[in-house]
């Protein structure tokens, strides 16, 4: 094959020439499977591209819910911290109510104890004050009665 290529065209014989086609042939077979390979390479390539593009855009997807989800963590962790102190500034006021109405429930034992001992003085006066009035009236009754 060598000297059929080294061999001017006009100067070549008839195994030259027969050496020349089959080298061409088998160029030609080999470089239509070499384009089929490459067709089917190139397929190949664009599913792998096609899947390459769809993993980076689920990738992009994937970043910004995670931004997403950090703002939201960040906005809940201050919704919690301010629940947190309005929780613990309700329990402050529910104390200063216990502690108001304990103070209060105190007074209010208190007056009624003063209550029923103003009563319990105003019937020892009434009894004290009433008892001659009474007994006049009585003795008023009874003299009217004899005089009749």
């Amino acid at each position: 094959a060598r000297p059929a290529l080294s061999t001017r065209p006009s100067e070549r014989r008839p195994f030259d020439r027969t050496c020349l086609e089959e080298i061409g042939r088998i160029i030609s077979q080999a470089a239509a499977e070499a384009g089929e390979r490459l067709a089917e390479g190139a397929q190949g390539e664009a599913y792998a591209e096609a899947d390459a593009l769809g993993a980076w855009a689920i990738l992009d997807l994937a970043r910004e819910r995670k931004h997403t989800a950090k703002l939201e963590l960040a906005q809940l962790r201050r919704a919690v911290g301010l629940a947190e102190e309005a929780e613990a500034a309700a329990k402050a006021t529910v104390e200063k109510c216990r502690l108001s109405m304990s103070g209060s429930l105190v007074e209010q034992t208190l007056m009624e104890a003063r209550v029923k001992e103003i009563e319990a003085a105003l019937a020892a006066l009434a009894r004290c004050v009433g008892a001659p009035a009474a007994e006049s009236s009585a003795d008023v009754a009874m003299g009217t009665e004899e005089s009749s």
